[in-house]
């Protein structure tokens, strides 16, 4: 008979369920191996991604060191040859000239400083974009930053038979900020305000909250259309008035730069036909020490060094034209000026005699002014002379890197004979005798109605102000004055805002002129 063997049938059970762990474990192992290989390929992402983030990072950090060298190299190649213009601009009108020459050097001096003025706006503009523009913060008298600029708009107005108007809080104003780019922003407004007012009024107010101050320059021009009030904070943006009165078109945008980095925003409210009124608010804190006013102008008198007294300079530049203007600025006030054209000459010439004072020119080849002056330091200690900086490269942080290395002042090109003089007072005590104070002259009057031109030499004139063709402009003033007495009148007039390059107010007056 046929024996029959059956598995134990419990153990079924068993069996299966030890197939479906398996499985189980299986599938886990699968699933935490996907998902190992997934973590590690995410993990790898991440990673490229950093080191594309880090690349592009360091990238950008060297494109802005690029920039902000390619700025200070900029501003020291035109800022160079540019103190040589001004510099003997400034040394001819400090001598009796004859009076054929009186106006074309004050006419050189007219003109390089607008083209300074433009240079300077686009390097501020670069300056900003590569975050290399700050804050020199310092204590100073705002009532007096506001009572020059009232004295300087006062006779701008005047000549366009403008209103000018000034509104200021009362009593002391010594506050602490940046007054130089606080002045900016305020040339920059009433620049325009004055530029496109033809009749009316163009006023300031000032209004103090604690320590906080709004600014507003209003004026009755012609206003701003609202589609273009988006647009005039733009870089080199300017409408038709803006391009035929001249300029860059970076007033606006500069200043709107300038003031974020004070924390605040211009504001504008303007109606076509009506004017237009552009406002800001600061912070102004109190000033912390005492305040001491820079009156420029009246440096700007000094005509020689008070008698008894000496002065005994080196002047240290690579640039011969440069030696030259600073040796002559101070020679012709009595000064001993010695010149070296480098570091190792100049340190020569501190083995013959120490001078009373340095002036050391920071960008020279072979050894710098810095290097310069950390000998001199070495040498004889930081007491025995004074030592100034002198660069083309004005950037605000190398300006401030002058004085952290110890230099006792520092003064940009091109050089201001004023400048010079109140360093020497302030640094020596230097004592001078002054000229008297140019009263300022009656101006002519600015009524030409009577006057008529012929009308091909009058279409002539508007169109090259409208264009900015100085020297079409000029010749064809040439022509005007041989015309008769008051067109010879007229003519001096015009020649006068063209030097200033006021081609808005040269427009102005032809549209008084009648055509014959």
């Amino acid at each position: 008979m046929p024996v029959r063997v059956h598995p134990p049938y419990e153990r079924y059970a068993l069996i299966a369920g030890l197939l479906l762990t398996l499985g189980m474990v299986a599938w886990q192992t699968s699933r935490v191996v996907q998902r190992d290989r997934a973590l590690r390929a995410s993990n790898q992402e991440l990673a490229e991604e950093r080191d594309r983030a880090d690349a592009a990072r360091s990238a950008a950090e060297a494109a802005n060191r690029a920039k902000s060298l390619f700025l200070a190299n900029m501003s020291h190649e035109i800022r160079t040859p540019m103190n040589a213009i001004l510099g003997y601009a400034q040394i001819m009108q400090r001598r009796e000239l004859p009076a054929a020459l009186r106006e074309p050097v004050e006419t050189i001096e007219k003109s390089g400083n607008h083209l300074l003025h433009l240079i300077n706006e686009v390097l501020d503009l670069s300056k900003i974009e590569a975050g290399r523009m700050e804050l020199n913060k310092g204590d100073f008298d705002l009532g007096e930053l506001l009572s020059s600029l009232s004295s300087m708009f006062a006779l701008r107005c005047r000549e366009k038979h403008l209103e000018w108007n000034l509104a200021k809080p009362a009593g002391a104003l010594h506050v602490r900020g940046d007054e130089a780019k606080l002045s900016q922003v305020l040339i920059n407004l009433l620049g325009n305000a004055v530029k496109f007012t033809e009749a009316g009024r163009v006023e300031l107010s000032v209004q103090r909250d604690g320590d906080r101050f709004r600014f507003a320059v209003a004026d009755t021009g012609q206003g701003i259309a609202a589609k273009n009030l988006a647009r005039i904070f733009a870089p080199f943006e300017q409408g038709e008035e803006g391009q035929r009165a001249g300029g860059t078109g970076l007033g606006l945008a500069i200043s709107q730069r300038i003031l974020a980095l004070m924390g605040s925003e211009l504001e504008v409210d303007s109606t076509p036909g009506e004017g237009s009124r552009f406002s800001f608010s600061v912070e102004l804190p109190t000033a912390t020490g005492t305040v001491t006013p820079a009156d420029e102008v009246h440096w700007q008198r000094v005509k020689r060094l008070a008698p008894g007294q000496t002065l005994d300079v080196l002047v240290v530049d690579d640039v011969v034209e440069n030696r030259r203007v600073l040796a002559a600025l101070l020679g012709d006030i009595g000064a001993e000026v010695r010149q070296a054209a480098s570091g190792v000459e100049g340190l020569q010439a501190l083995t013959e005699r120490l001078p009373a004072i340095a002036l050391l020119d920071m960008r020279m080849p072979g050894m710098s002014g810095g290097e310069m002056a950390r000998q001199i330091w070495n040498m004889y200690g930081r007491d025995a002379l004074k030592v100034v900086a002198i660069s083309a490269s004005a950037l605000d942080h190398e300006r401030q890197s002058y004085l952290d290395q110890g230099f006792d002042a520092f003064l940009d090109k091109p050089v201001r004979a004023g400048q010079i003089f109140g360093c020497l007072a302030q640094l020596l005590n230097v004592q001078y005798e002054y000229g008297e104070a140019e009263q300022a002259e009656e101006k002519t009057e600015t009524d030409f109605s009577a006057v008529a031109l012929p009308d091909e030499l009058r279409t002539r004139l508007k169109e090259a102000a409208a264009t900015a063709n100085m020297t079409r402009l000029m010749q064809s003033i040439e022509e005007v004055e041989t015309l008769g007495e008051d067109e010879r009148r007229l003519a001096s007039h015009l020649r006068d805002l063209g030097g200033d390059f006021a081609l808005a107010e040269v427009a102005a007056v032809l549209e008084q002129i009648g055509s014959r």
